[in-house]
């Protein structure tokens, strides 16, 4: 996630999911193809990752499919909130800790629960 967002924020191409979004009715092929390409195996990531961390004992019974969308959204809502609304904010916003915040949140919701 730190990487990602590391990524969004120095890049020009972190405008690319807010430009398909804006025109999937225009190029539907395109926005297929970028969610094949692009989302889909990010998604596939994250998913991997609780997989992995369910199996470990280190998150608790979760549905993986939700579990790497809970992750990966803050990403997407970094990208298009900053190419969208960034250069309308008042002060500019700190990114790195909303994922810090996220990152808190949720692996506390998806800790395994520790025997009493």
């Amino acid at each position: 996630m730190r990487a990602i967002i590391v990524f969004l924020l120095g890049s020009t191409r972190a405008v690319l999911p807010k430009l398909i979004i804006a025109e999937t009715g225009n190029f539907p092929e395109l926005a297929r193809f970028y969610k094949t390409e692009a989302t889909d195996r990010m998604l596939a990531i994250f998913e991997g990752m609780v997989r992995r961390g369910i199996e470990r004992g280190e998150f608790r019974e979760i549905n993986p499919k939700h579990g790497g969308r809970l992750l990966f959204q803050p990403a997407m809502f970094t990208a298009i909130w900053r190419a969208s609304f960034g250069a309308l904010d008042s002060e500019p916003y700190d990114y790195q800790g909303l994922i810090e915040t996220h990152l808190d949140v949720v692996l506390r919701g998806f800790a395994a629960e520790k025997p009493p």
